[in-house]
């Protein structure tokens, strides 16, 4: 999926570049796309980092967001300051866009050559870690462990005795 909202990204850039279309049809293609690419960019995190380290990793993704949006400003200021209008600023975005996009597919290649790991959640099986049967699907573990997610060690499904007809009535 990050490859499909990569692609809407680079089209609703190109079209905000070099179109002469309302902003709403670019503006659509914008929004499908960020449902698209990250949630299953921040989902892939957990799925590539072991479990005591994914705290530090979601950090630094947010950190490089962050200084990925910064630059983008910068970028699309300094093309608006040269060429004196947003068109130019447009294919810049459209461009990284691009990049972008040829990162994921790479990326998505020699995933699948590795085993797929990236693409496992299609499938009802866990993943693993490589070299290692540890499963990464938490839910998983947590069955396998007979153990709750809460902080607490509660269940998690609360077992609760039924109510009496005089605890029903107002």
């Amino acid at each position: 999926l990050c490859s499909v909202g990569l692609a809407g990204f680079l089209a609703s850039h190109l079209g905000l570049a070099y179109s002469s279309v309302s902003l709403f049809v670019p503006g659509v293609f914008v929004g499908v796309s960020f449902a698209l690419f990250f949630p299953a960019a921040w989902d892939s995190i957990p799925v590539l980092v072991e479990s005591s380290h994914t705290g530090l990793a979601f950090g630094i993704a947010l950190a490089c967001e962050n200084l990925g949006q910064i630059a983008g400003i910068l970028c699309m200021g300094a093309a608006r300051e040269a060429y004196g209008a947003y068109k130019p600023a447009f294919a810049v975005l459209a461009g990284s866009a691009a990049a972008a996009f040829l990162v994921s597919v790479v990326l998505n290649v020699l995933d699948a050559q590795d085993g797929g790991l990236l693409n496992r959640f299609a499938s009802n099986k866990p993943s693993t870690y490589p070299g290692s049967d540890a499963p990464r699907n938490a839910a998983y573990e947590l069955e396998m462990l007979g153990q709750s997610d809460s902080a607490i060690g509660e269940p998690l499904v609360a077992e609760e005795e039924p109510l009496s007809p005089n605890q029903l009535s107002l």
